[in-house]
């Protein structure tokens, strides 16, 4: 019978394409995870790790595999965040992802009270553009995102928090200083410049 220890180590793999950094994740020997790894699929009678890679891959079966096992762990995890609820204090860790253009105007907001307020959460924050962010949440490395949608990534569930508007600076004899809106169509000239990448906007070529 498959355990959920095992789940969590056939996650870890997958995360971490490594045995030896998977191991020390779970806070156990390589050969260890190894075993335990080998153990669960001599039951299944599957590969889940086609171990000829480097770095390690899984198969097609055990994508399906761990994509489940993920599942099953999140879920297995919200027991104790009812056990929790039910005595009214918020306990573990809280690893937060966001993109560094929201980083130092949106966390000040919020975090310094969610903080006081419940001090028993130990909070961490990542910086990382949103392609990264996207894979830090399927990979399970961040709890929550902070980022621009739409992702339209499966699995994942997006709420919007807010709406901003793009602002357009040009010289007052500009054409665009003429009118009081420009549609996206008309922003095509060479003459245009935009934030760089990891401010979400490119610069363009012209």
């Amino acid at each position: 019978m498959v355990s959920l220890i095992q789940l969590e180590y056939i996650v870890a793999l997958d995360t971490y394409k490594s045995f030896s950094l998977a191991a020390e994740k779970c806070f156990v020997t390589q050969p260890t995870l190894s075993m335990q790894i080998k153990k669960m699929e001599s039951d299944l009678g599957i590969t889940i790790f086609d171990r000829t890679h480097q770095p390690i891959v899984v198969t097609d079966i055990g994508k399906v595999i761990v994509d489940q096992a993920r599942q099953v762990l999140s879920e297995s995890r919200k027991i104790e965040e009812l056990i929790e609820a039910s005595k009214n204090t918020l306990t573990g860790e809280l690893k937060i992802g966001i993109i560094p253009s929201l980083a130092p105007y949106l966390l000040p907001l919020f975090l310094g009270n969610f903080a006081k307020k419940n001090q028993g959460i130990k909070i961490s924050v990542k910086e990382l553009l949103t392609e990264d962010l996207a894979d830090h949440l399927v990979y399970e490395k961040i709890d929550v995102g902070i980022l621009v949608t739409p992702l339209a990534e499966a699995g994942l569930n997006e709420f919007p928090l807010f709406y901003e508007k793009i602002l357009l600076y040009c010289n007052k004899n500009h054409t665009f200083a003429k009118q009081t809106d420009v549609k996206s169509n008309q922003l095509s000239s060479d003459n245009l410049w935009l934030l760089s990448q990891g401010a979400l906007l490119q610069k363009s070529n012209g």
